[in-house]
């Protein structure tokens, strides 16, 4: 019976692991790869802060990271 607990513990470690960890990584890696991808296509400047009145009032070069 022993086994059975560890042989069940280490197949909820590893579900947890894939499902926790392993798909979020994949996903933000993802978004990140497009998201680089698109770089090239995005206007220069590019809009980073709209008014109240919905007008552009800052922008940034492309390819600049404002962090």
């Amino acid at each position: 019976m022993t086994t059975d607990l560890l042989a069940a513990r280490a197949r909820a470690r590893r579900t947890f692991a894939i499902l926790a960890l392993w798909i979020p990584l994949g996903v933000v890696a993802a978004v990140a790869i497009a998201q680089a991808a698109m770089i090239p296509t995005l206007p220069d400047p590019i809009a980073v802060h709209w008014g109240t009145t919905g007008s552009p009032t800052a922008s940034a070069r492309r390819g600049a990271c404002r962090c």
